[in-house]
């Protein structure tokens, strides 16, 4: 066994003793001592290696160690030690624990620290280090330090486990069906609404980090850096290595990629608990008959604030109790003890726990405790507060080992059950036991491991660990699925659902766009325009050649025409007004007007056409929401079968919670049941899709508000309606319908703006080709997939008409809102706008694609044949490879000027 010790011994020397030493820059810039401890013992480690580490964090070395340079920020901010009242966090929801910690622990802390005098004396100098140590929480500020002093090796430091952020730079997989979110209560085992409560937890997250840290901390950033400090997806895009506090004994196996490494422990000696003062020893060694518990909230909660009605629980459960209660707290600020309770005021945590007369650990389930608890094999009685709390307490309820209590709601009889359980059921602390092997047997110690990888990185440089994914852009999986879905066919999801799911992106993509990202939205619209108008329109044709009515036809074009020519005109100085802007928005209102009572009619035996429903209340109700027809079934190959199958729960789902008034269907779509149906839960559902379900009024929740109101009003309508008659108010399904298609593409239109981004920066593509090609196609597919099915199935008038209304729609009310909406609140009443190189050659292509039908229709007597498909075709081609050569510099863009300057007098 001493050979083999010595082996092992000399083989970790050979292969750690390769690394020249290294300067390393840490920085802990966290005001809590249970963030820097976790890593303290690694920089210690490095130090003895032989590396040189300038650490700058809150809590300096007590004795000078050789090579160990501190720097100490603590002035800057107070220290998290036993301040944060219990109040914080009783009053609190999810939303606005999240918000408060992206503010008070991320955007918060980088001004201070970075306009210390001592860190910009770093900032300022001519070192250099081979490696940057950085703490990974909740805000990226402090990444900017390796663009200003040439760092090429980030290391990031979780103190956690994995985060959501840590998933995000590494592109590790984040499967929100058996990986719970960083913020929810959930283990790994989820049921299917706890897998969807999950899925909202982790768009939330991701939501809110952009929005309330990163957004304002880049500002921050910049302040300090510069102005040409690289964004933080291109500073994170850097990152070599992230070592994150987590271990399979107190989470769950997951996918990690090789940059992520998780070393959970590491802050737990490698020689055992550390010796403790000789009276707290006599103490714990005094009550072996019946055990001690011990009761700690960490190093941040003031256990003093905790409201004097949960104070009064805690004492008449102890009092009750055989064991010795030894209690993390200020004995001089508590109210009178229980005989069997002991405060006191600083405890060696991991000395006390691994004490054989322990027999539970109550905690407000911090990571660190919890992991010492395991690791000395002691079940936990778990309170959690706030962050990840709840996850840990969530990952080992289901291992067995503990179980939970929730704070905010604490009562004697639950307090005294749940601790009399795990007292006298066995099974805990043989599941504890179980865990601390678990924990214990590693092929190599936490800390060794965690050296190691740092020094291979200094070895090897900042590539050598990263995957292909991590340059490139990361976006949502289920994102994807819905926007997909929102983009149906007719005889699926009916026209209503259908004209909005095609026009809906471009509108809401300009509304969340902004008017500082007009580039990308004015291109996308003229481009989606472009698109629609030649290779949709010309699709149709090929697909189902046929007979245009011309009338209508002259007068779409002509207004479309007129419309581009406006908007032009408007653009020229690259300044609107609001006036101009309204004036563009009620173009639509004015084509509006102009088609009522002049609708384009449809032809009679084409609605005679349509498939009849069956008849009766349950019968009709489930043929409505069977996600796959019978019509599309038998007219599909195997793989569009195979698509059918996949995205038939999603569109279950769309069918059951989304009303459709279809002009063209048997009963205009009147489905009694399910419209009732609709009536009583979709308002409920929206709650959920805009995530304010947790609201109340008062202490009335708002969900069983929001669920008993739409049960009066769906009761009601289901019982003054027939079944085979059509209310006179069903159009009002309409409206409904719109405003739940409505709210699920607006939730994912900055989500696709976000997406786009990323692709144009990875693909260093500009945001005016981004607008014409990914932005046109993807919010354009819609309309292709249900007009080129609507052609198929006899029906080639109706997928061409929306050819041209659409996009006319989609991009006067695009424009005038996004522009109308910045104006407005202008002091001017004006604002500027950037208009691309490329926007006359949009433009001028458009009004080529609409004079090409105009005039070939006139030739051809109102004739839609394939020549006039692939006509419409090769305009395209022509539009986009003009394009992509003036992209790529081949080429000029159109309507740019490059002669040479007149010459002067003076020459």
């Amino acid at each position: 066994m001493k050979n083999l010790s010595l082996v092992i011994i000399v083989v970790l020397s050979i292969v750690f003793g390769t690394t020249e030493a290294a300067r390393i820059l840490a920085i802990f810039p966290f005001q809590a001592r249970s963030h820097y401890i976790v890593y303290e013992p690694l920089l210690k480690k490095l130090v003895e290696r032989g590396h040189e580490v300038v650490s700058i964090s809150h809590f300096p070395q007590k004795q000078k160690i050789l090579n160990f340079t501190d720097v100490d920020i603590s002035p800057t901010l107070p220290t998290l030690i036993s301040n944060m009242p219990v109040s914080t966090f009783l009053n609190s929801t999810t939303q606005k624990n999240i918000k408060y910690l992206l503010h008070f622990a991320g955007v918060e802390i980088c001004e201070p620290v970075l306009s210390y005098p001592e860190v910009k004396k770093i900032l300022d100098s001519k070192d250099t280090f081979d490696a940057l140590f950085v703490e990974i929480f909740v805000t990226d500020c402090f990444l900017g330090i390796a663009h200003r002093l040439k760092i090429n090796n980030v290391i990031g430091a979780i103190t956690s486990v994995i985060s959501p952020w840590a998933n995000q730079i590494q592109r590790n997989l984040e499967i929100p069906s058996y990986i719970p979110n960083w913020f929810s209560p959930y283990s790994d085992r989820m049921s299917f609404l706890e897998r969807l409560d999950n899925l909202i937890y982790l768009l939330v997250t991701k939501i809110f980090y952009r929005v309330f840290s990163e957004w304002p901390s880049y500002e921050i950033a910049k302040k300090h850096f510069g102005d040409d400090l690289p964004s933080f997806d291109e500073l994170r895009s850097k990152m070599s290595l992230i070592l994150a506090n987590g271990h399979l004994s107190f989470s769950t196996p997951r996918p990690v990629v090789p940059g992520l490494k998780e070393i959970g422990g590491i802050h737990i000696p490698t020689t055992g608990p550390p010796s403790m003062r000789q009276d707290l020893r006599d103490y714990l060694d005094s009550y072996s008959e019946h055990g001690l518990i011990y009761f700690s909230f960490g190093s941040q909660v003031n256990t003093t604030t905790i409201p004097e009605s949960m104070l009064s629980v805690f004492y008449r459960v102890f009092e009750q109790l055989p064991q010795q209660i030894l209690w993390s707290c200020n004995e001089k600020k508590m109210p009178k003890l229980p005989r069997n309770v002991k405060c006191i005021e600083w405890a060696p945590q991991l000395s006390i726990l691994c004490h054989p007369n322990v027999r539970l650990f109550i905690t407000h389930g911090g990571l660190l405790g919890t992991q010492e608890a395991i690791y000395c094999g002691v079940p936990i009685l778990g309170m959690p507060l706030f962050g990840d709390h709840y996850l840990h307490m969530a990952y080992i309820v289901e291992k067995g080992l503990a179980l939970e209590v929730n704070f905010r709601r604490l009562t004697y009889e639950r307090l005294s059950s749940s601790v009399k359980e795990l007292l006298t059921n066995k099974s805990y602390t043989d599941n504890a036991r179980q865990a601390s092997l678990r924990f214990r047997d590693r092929p190599i110690k936490p800390i060794d491991e965690a050296v190691y990888w740092v020094e291979y990185v200094i070895r090897y440089g900042a590539e050598s660990l990263k995957t292909a994914a991590q340059g490139m852009p990361c976006f949502c999986p289920s994102l994807a699925v819905i926007a997909g879905i929102m983009r149906l066919s007719e005889n699926i999801a009916g026209v209503t659902i259908l004209a909005f799911g095609n026009g809906a992106p471009d509108i809401f993509t300009s509304l969340v766009s902004g008017s500082e990202d007009a580039i990308i939205m004015f291109t996308e619209l003229i481009g989606a325009g472009v698109f629609v108008t030649a290779v949709i329109a010309g699709s149709v044709a090929v697909i189902k050649p046929f007979r245009v009515y011309l009338k209508p036809l002259m007068r779409d074009t002509c207004f479309y025409i007129a419309a581009v020519c406006w908007i032009s005109y408007v653009v020229r100085d690259e300044r609107i007004y609001l006036w101009e802007a309204i004036n563009i928005a009620m173009a639509v209102e004015l084509d509006r007007a102009r088609l009522r009572g002049k609708g384009t009619a449809v032809e009679s035996d084409e609605l005679d056409r349509v498939s009849s429903r069956p008849r009766g209340l349950f019968k009709e109700f489930l043929y409505d929401i069977n996600p796959i027809s019978r019509e599309d079934w038998t007219q599909a190959n195997p793989l569009l079968k195979f698509i059918l199958v996949i995205r038939s729960p999603v569109m279950f789902l769309l069918q059951l919670f989304i009303p459709v008034v279809n002009v063209t269907a048997e009963k205009r779509g009147w489905s009694k049941l399910l419209n009732c149906f609709q009536l009583c839960v979709t308002p409920t559902v929206a709650l959920f899709l805009l995530n304010v379900w947790r609201t109340t009024f008062g202490t009335v929740p708002i969900v069983p508000i929001f669920l008993a109101f739409g049960t009066v009003i769906g009761v009601t309508v289901f019982l003054m309606t027939d079944v085979d008659r059509i209310p006179n108010y069903h159009n009002v399904f309409a409206f409904f319908g719109f405003f739940a298609a409505m709210l699920t593409v607006y939730l994912l239109a900055g989500e696709l703006m976000a997406v786009l981004g990323c692709i144009g920066f990875a693909c260093s593509i500009s945001d005016a080709m981004l607008g014409i090609t990914f932005l046109a196609w993807g919010n354009s597919i819609g309309d292709l997939i249900s007009n080129t099915t609507i052609a198929r199935q006899g029906f080639p008038r109706m997928g061409y008409a929306a050819c041209f209304g659409g996009p006319m729609f989609n991009t006067l009310l695009g424009l005038g809102l996004t522009y109308g909406t910045a104006a407005a609140f202008s002091p001017d009443l004006s604002i500027k706008i950037r208009v691309s190189d490329m926007a006359p050659g949009c433009l001028a292509f458009l009004l080529c694609s609409l004079l090409t039908t105009i005039i070939y229709l006139n030739i051809t007597a109102a004739t839609a044949r394939r020549s006039y498909g692939y006509l419409l075709y090769s305009v395209y081609f022509a539009f986009i490879l003009i394009q992509f050569l003036s992209e790529f510099h081949v080429i000029h863009p159109l309507g740019t000027d490059h002669r040479a300057d007149e010459p002067t007098a003076d020459e």
